[in-house]
């Protein structure tokens, strides 16, 4: 039984254009307060709020993507199960889209789960006030090198320690360089930041490739003035001529090291995050 400040609160949480909100309200006046909304009940209401068919809508269809809730985390959350994309998006994106990136993600760390998918967006939606198309279009603008919706938790995590600051104000709640900036903020609270490992090119298993005295590495590391942030990348270095941020003999930029007879690389190996030794010159 819904009360009257939940019917007034419907409407709000509905895109109107789309979706008529006394339809929602009339399904989800017929359940109990103990009782809980299924994907079975979702994707009825969704058929009969609608008021025509939305091919761009990206609808939670699995149970693993849209666990049974209370009726008042369902009402919360009517703003991301009834989202909408842009009829001139080229590549219409749901959250949807993204609960169904992180039921195929593999091992989840720290026994993250769907339930922690979606406290992560209300964070973003309800505490900061960043509507589900904000939210989407941020998460594609930005190059990371994450699971898309591992990319939620790190923002929720960005946005809770910007919140711990006593200048919080002065941090932007979307930046331009996501990565840059949580990484910063990572350090600056204490925190251990990301350390970025270089990948493995396509054609070896070296994890680099090697021209006479030059190495060259790629990493997702990132950069700050147009260098890489040293002190964040996955290779600790001795006896080393020279490393910089150029361009290889076919064109693209990587990182290059210019090794003597003795130099020595050890790498954060991306499968088992451990140091392990990579190179010994010459």
């Amino acid at each position: 039984m819904l009360t009257p400040e939940d019917e007034k609160r419907i409407p709000k949480l509905l895109d109107t254009k789309h979706f008529r909100p006394y339809a929602a309200i009339s399904k989800l006046q017929a359940l109990d307060e103990s009782d809980l909304v299924t994907v079975e009940m979702y994707l009825k209401m969704l058929r009969s709020a609608a008021y025509s068919d939305i091919p761009s809508i990206s609808k939670f269809a699995d149970p693993s993507q849209f666990p049974n809730m209370p009726v008042s985390d369902f009402i919360r959350r009517l703003p991301y199960f009834f989202y909408v994309p842009p009829s001139d998006e080229k590549y219409p994106t749901t959250i949807a889209n993204y609960a169904d990136n992180f039921t195929s993600w593999g091992e989840k760390p720290d026994g993250l789960t769907i339930e922690d998918f979606y406290n992560s967006l209300d964070i973003m939606y309800y505490r900061f006030g960043i509507s589900v198309h904000e939210i989407i279009a941020y998460e594609s603008a930005q190059h990371h090198p994450w699971f898309r919706s591992e990319f939620f938790f790190k923002w929720a995590h960005y946005l809770d320690l910007r919140s711990s600051l006593e200048d919080s104000e002065r941090l932007p709640i979307m930046p331009e360089q996501f990565a840059l900036s949580y990484n910063e903020l990572l350090e600056s609270t204490g925190n251990a930041p990301i350390i970025y490992p270089v990948y493995e090119p396509y054609d070896c298993s070296t994890f680099y490739e090697r021209e006479g005295d030059r190495l060259y590495f790629t990493s997702s590391v990132p950069h700050k003035d147009g260098q890489p942030v040293w002190r964040w990348l996955g290779l600790k270095m001795q006896n080393v001529s020279k490393v910089y941020w150029g361009k290889i003999p076919y064109g693209s930029e990587r990182i290059v090291v210019e090794m003597t007879p003795s130099t020595v690389i050890y790498f954060l190996d991306p499968y088992s995050q451990e140091w392990r030794q990579l190179f010994v010159g010459p």
